[in-house]
């Protein structure tokens, strides 16, 4: 099993509450999530990126190398495990 993460920016709205942008590897934007909650945002995310990475395995497209090997100091981010059967 190998662990990625994917750091994210959190933002917050008074209409939509909280926001967590996932920054892939080119500093790019990779998913959002988005909840009352920053817990809520956090796994909206979490569900994002698990399913656009498994949609993508099973499609032929490795999406993994948008994550990060090791954590990025000082910032916040999701952790995945990568297994034989996909990304959870």
């Amino acid at each position: 099993m190998t662990t990625l993460y994917l750091p994210y920016k959190v933002l917050y709205d008074t209409e939509d509450g909280y926001c967590c942008e996932g920054i892939n590897t080119l500093g790019e934007p990779f998913g959002v999530g988005a909840g009352e909650t920053l817990p809520d945002a956090e796994r909206s995310l979490l569900d994002f990126v698990v399913s656009s990475i498994n949609s993508g395995l099973e499609d032929g497209y490795d999406f993994t190398e948008d994550l990060y090997a090791e954590a990025p100091p000082f910032v916040p981010c999701i952790v995945l495990s990568l297994n034989e059967k996909g990304i959870s």
